[in-house]
């Protein structure tokens, strides 16, 4: 990795407040601001509209949209009414999302890689301009240049990322082992060139004035995330091995019991400002292009809080 990393923020907070948070961390001094869309959270066009019409500069990022629920001729439609209004400024994040809420509301596809593929293929030839489907096919009336990355987890998504993808999308709970990991797969898809292939990272990140009550205020949540089994291929390839995953299968409790400070570094970004810039250091030699903070219990004064604290050293000692 030669390029100093894109340094973004996630953002997770009530819809009326999206346009506030996206401002703040454009007059931090991120790259970009990453919006997820999460069953059954804000819906990530409206929420990527409001925060585009509240900054100037700043790349939104969706991470990701669901492609067994949106139809993707009108996912097309909606990402390229954003990209013409906001020329350059829009990377739209495509996956298939949790298989767990996908089943309650009857969306789970039998063929998950299948679906994504198509759908991924449809959009991005929409957006070029091109015509799709039978009988002569249709085309958007307003076309535009919107990147599509792909979010994947497991081996074989990760393989149909690097094929199919302009970039790829990383889930939180990731650390430096399943970036290396991740990239091998996403290289395998992409016939061995990946030099072309953004690899975007989203981090859960605390940061406190010490290291001891940053691992304090992470370990409960971030156990109970990494006990899901949506999370089940981030501990698998995380480097722990099999205790890890048995910790994992045995739920919350014994995730949390089980996260010793290596472990919770395998996971997160965590502790004060100058562990978190190692963290982050260690990320993107691992491989990761861009990576995304997602703050964990810090106060909606956060973006500050990390401009001030973190991204001017995470760029005096990578470049940028």
């Amino acid at each position: 990795m030669t390029a100093p990393p894109l340094l973004g923020l996630s953002i997770w907070c009530p819809p009326e407040d999206v346009a506030a948070e996206a401002a703040a961390a454009e007059q931090a001094g991120f790259d970009e601001v990453w919006l997820g869309e999460d069953f059954f959270d804000a819906g990530g066009i409206a929420a990527a509209a409001l925060a585009l019409s509240a900054t100037r500069r700043i790349t939104i990022g969706l991470g990701v949209l669901s492609a067994a629920v949106r139809h993707p001729a009108l996912l097309a439609m909606e990402l390229s009414a954003l990209g013409r209004a906001y020329p350059g400024r829009l990377i739209a994040g495509i996956g298939l999302g949790d298989p767990e809420p996908l089943g309650v509301i009857g969306a789970l596809p039998a063929s998950p890689r299948a679906l994504l593929r198509e759908g991924v293929a449809t959009v991005r030839a929409l957006l070029r301009g091109e015509r799709v489907g039978a009988a002569g096919g249709v085309a958007l009336a307003y076309p535009a240049a919107v990147p599509v990355h792909i979010g994947a987890v497991g081996p074989r998504m990760l393989r149909l990322a690097g094929e199919a993808g302009e970039g790829t999308v990383l889930s939180t709970g990731t650390g430096p082992a399943y970036v290396e990991w991740a990239r091998r797969h996403l290289a395998e898809g992409r016939g061995g060139d990946l030099s072309r292939h953004r690899v975007t990272l989203l981090t859960f990140i605390a940061l406190a004035d010490t290291v001891e009550a940053a691992y304090g205020a992470i370990r409960g949540p971030l156990a109970g995330l990494l006990a899901k089994p949506v999370f089940r291929s981030v501990v698998r390839y995380s480097g722990l091995g099999e205790e890890a995953e048995r910790a994992a299968e045995g739920g919350p409790a014994a995730m949390e019991e089980a996260l010793r400070p290596e472990w919770i570094d395998a996971f997160a970004v965590a502790g004060d400002p100058g562990a978190c810039v190692a963290r982050i250091a260690a990320l993107h030699r691992a491989g990761a292009d861009a990576v995304v903070l997602c703050p964990w219990g810090l106060a909606p004064a956060s973006a500050a809080r990390l401009g001030q604290e973190v991204l001017p050293e995470v760029r005096r000692r990578l470049g940028g």
